[in-house]
């Protein structure tokens, strides 16, 4: 059985390898293409194929539970186009055996994909929203532990907590404005817990508004403070912009959302789109099993009238809906105020329930 088990698991991987190149090379393709289209700012396709790069492992971590589902169809089909499954079944070898083979060898790269997403995909992904952001603008930006970094012309702004609100609109708190002149001489700085996107009531042009300032103003002989509750803040920078070069939820790492959540929390913000990501990223492996064990029984149909692509059509079509009305029902579940813990955790437990009563019921 050994044997049995590492030649299922092989051929597999094999499949998911091969289905994983294929999608992340269009998606790249598309990705590339979607740059060098833009219209904002000089870019050039170096920078452009730069950004990609970046992006290569979020992009492969967001694409694995599609990959994992084809690939793992095809493959196990191919096993029974080349009747190979019905040698394994004649022989005594239960469906229950070859789903567990199949699902070892998914989980020979499930466990590296989670590693990537958890460690390595984030700062791959800040890095390539910072770097698109400072060729977009032409202002230098960057983006890590400390927050964002942007210089505009005798500003250094620090935005340490840039929040992602319901609506994917960006919300900048405990901001940090470093004023210099024009021999870089620094001469105050401005702390402000948050920093608004407002329109200017005389022109309608969009500006900024700073709320609970505190200024430090560094003089020639002495440091003096002052406190606003709210001030206007000259500065070129566009909200739209910078929203752009905030990481989203779903690709920051489950530390960093850890972080954001009890930070919202304590504050008394709204925490939705951050808990929703932290819980997707818990239940990325289960739900990879899921569909797999949704999409198994339609190749172990042993069916001579109809075709074996049919029923790996049918699989992934059936995969494709549950990973849309999963989605579905965690967006519902944020809108309503459901716990999105048990909302996103009961299509898991109700597709593999199915899917195992159809594996038990095959033939």
């Amino acid at each position: 059985m050994k044997i049995i088990d590492r030649y299922i698991a092989g051929t597999v991987i094999r499949g998911i390898l091969s289905i994983w190149v294929l999608l992340l090379g269009f998606i790249l393709v598309v990705t590339l293409i979607s740059e060098l289209q833009s219209d904002k700012g000089s870019y050039t396709i170096g920078q452009a194929a730069w950004f990609v790069l970046l992006r290569v492992p979020s992009l492969a971590y967001k694409v694995f539970p599609f990959a994992a589902l084809i690939g793992t169809l095809v493959s196990v089909g191919d096993l029974g186009n080349s009747q190979e499954l019905v040698a394994l079944r004649s022989s005594g070898v239960s469906r229950q055996r070859l789903t567990a083979s199949v699902l070892m060898g998914a989980s020979v790269l499930l466990i590296p994909i989670m590693m990537v997403g958890e460690y390595l995909a984030p700062d791959l992904q800040q890095s390539a929203r910072t770097f698109r952001f400072a060729y977009k603008t032409g202002r230098i930006h960057m983006g890590g532990a400390g927050g964002l970094w942007i210089r505009d012309a005798g500003q250094i702004i620090n935005i340490r907590t840039p929040v992602i609100a319901p609506g994917e609109t960006a919300r900048f708190s405990n901001v940090q404005i470093y004023n210099l002149d024009d021999n870089f001489k620094l001469q105050s700085i401005t702390n402000a817990k948050e920093a608004l996107p407002t329109t200017n009531a005389a022109d309608g042009s969009p500006e900024w508004t700073l709320l609970k300032v505190s200024e430090t103003v560094i003089g020639e002989s002495r440091i003096r403070e002052q406190r606003e509750p709210e001030r206007a803040w000259g500065t070129r920078v566009e909200v739209g912009l910078l929203s752009s070069a905030v990481n989203r939820p779903n690709y920051m790492s489950m530390r960093s959302l850890h972080g954001y959540i009890e930070y919202l929390q304590e504050n008394g913000q709204d925490a939705r789109e951050y808990v929703a990501a932290y819980w997707e990223k818990i239940y990325f492996p289960f739900t990879i099993y899921a569909l797999l064990l949704l999409g198994l029984p339609f190749v172990f149909v042993m069916n001579r009238q109809q075709s074996i692509g049919v029923n790996i059509f049918a699989g992934i079509v059936a995969g494709s809906v549950y990973l849309i009305m999963a989605r579905w029902v965690q967006n519902f579940a944020e809108a309503f105020g459901f716990p999105i813990w048990l909302v996103a955790a009961l299509p898991i437990i109700a597709l593999s329930s199915f899917g195992i009563y159809r594996l038990r019921k095959a033939v």
